[in-house]
Formats: C-alpha cells, structure tokens, sequence
C-alpha cells in the first residue's frame, strides 16, 4: 500500500477487472481508495469494448470516490477527469497531449489512455468507480493502429510503480476539487479541434471540422454536406 497521497493505493499483481477489485479495499472510514495493476485480463472501455492490456508493460488503474465528494455536473465528469489526466502526463511528458473526444487521451495522435466511468451504490452511499487504463511501456499494439505508449510516443521510460503512485496522488487531490473551467480546458485541449478531418455519421463518410464541445457533453461538428451538426457518444465517428 502507498502512503504518499492522503488516500489508500493498493496493488495485485493481475485481476480480471480493477473496477471490480475495487470494491474489496473499499471500507465506511474511506471516501476515496484507489487499486492498481500491471496485468489485467477482461478490462472493460466504453461502450462494452475491451481493453487488451500486455503484462507489465501498462497499468491499470482504478479510483472509488464517494459521490458526494465531487461537485462537478455528472454531465461534465468524464471531461473534468479526462483533463486531470492530461494535466498530469503533460507536466511528466515532453510532448503535448490532447483529449479526443469523450475521453480518450491521445499523443501524437495515438491514444494512450482509455477510461471508463461507473456508478455504484454500496450500503447506502453512491460512489464512482473511475477507472483508466494506460499504456506507459508496452512497444507492439499488432493491428490496433490507432494505440501507443508513453514510450512508443515520447521514447520515455518510467517505473509503473512511481508513475502510479505519482498518478495516485495528482488524481485523488484534484478530483474533488471545484474547476469552473472544466469545459474552457477541455476544449483547448481538444483533438482535432478546427481541422478539417473525416467523419462518419450513419455509414456516410464526409469531411468536417470540429468546433466545440458543449454544457450537455455534445460534440458540434461542421460537416461539409449537413452543415453544423451536434453528436452525442457514438452518433459520430472521427477517422484518424
């Protein structure tokens, strides 16, 4: 267990899902608990989509935050955790890094951390089970275009246990923290934001370009046969 954040961090050295996991470290004195591994074997993403995850390359990582501890709308969570975790490797990392829209973290326009928001209730109490993955070491991804690593992006090399402990604390202390300007970053940060790149919204691929993302957690898109159009998760597909 580390000690370094004012919030308990525990590892096991594979499981099938720390989101799941989780929930035997939590205890009633604990608003906040977080778990790690560097192998997990059935991680779930969004959507019902897997995440595959090479043994003692990545992390997986989870944090459970009772609910009542975080004033963010439910609506703009996702982004108020995505651009946490930008934050963080942006100020370890020497290359820039972007959000691609909901939540995914991208650098150099390979996404290398995936993230999954749930809600639980246990005795009683609502509670957030955040859980990301991120792949720090791993340097083959086979078909999966689209993945890197922290290393395969920035050739950067850190030990997993420093870079979670690290990552521990960064999270836990900002996530309870008010942030008027959750949407201001969050589109600063946007991938792709006003280039053009190609979309696919109901099987037709067209060209358009991303404006912003909106108060309700919608993505307005120009397209340039349907004009400006707003999506929410999964009525639009970026190709990249």
């Amino acid at each position: 267990m580390n000690n370094k954040s004012m919030y308990s961090l525990f590892f096991v050295e594979e499981t099938e899902s720390t989101n799941d996991e989780v929930l035997k470290y939590q205890s009633k004195n604990q608003d906040i608990v977080g778990l790690y591994t560097t192998y997990q074997k059935k991680g779930r993403g969004q959507y019902g989509n897997t995440w595959q995850m090479s043994k003692n390359e990545n992390i997986a990582y989870t944090v459970m935050v009772k609910a009542n501890l975080i004033s963010i709308p439910k609506v703009l969570l996702n982004f108020h955790i995505a651009v946490i975790v930008r934050n963080f490797l942006e100020d370890k990392l020497s290359e820039k890094v972007q959000v691609k829209w909901p939540n995914d973290i991208i650098i150099n326009r390979k996404k290398i951390v995936g993230i999954l928001v749930e809600n639980l209730k246990v005795a009683g109490e609502d509670y957030y089970i955040i859980g990301m993955g991120v792949n720090v070491l791993q340097k083959d991804f086979g078909e999966l275009s689209k993945a890197g690593s922290i290393f395969t992006q920035t050739g950067e090399i850190f030990s997993l246990r420093d870079f979670t402990e690290e990552l521990h604390q960064y999270f836990t202390e900002n996530i309870i923290k008010e942030n008027p300007n959750i949407l201001d970053e969050y589109n600063k940060y946007l991938f792709n934001r006003d280039k053009v790149a190609s979309f696919v919204k109901r099987g037709i691929r067209q060209n358009g370009i991303i404006q912003y993302v909106d108060d309700n957690g919608y993505l307005w898109v120009n397209l340039e046969n349907d004009g400006l159009e707003s999506f929410f998760h999964k009525e639009i597909e970026m190709e990249y």
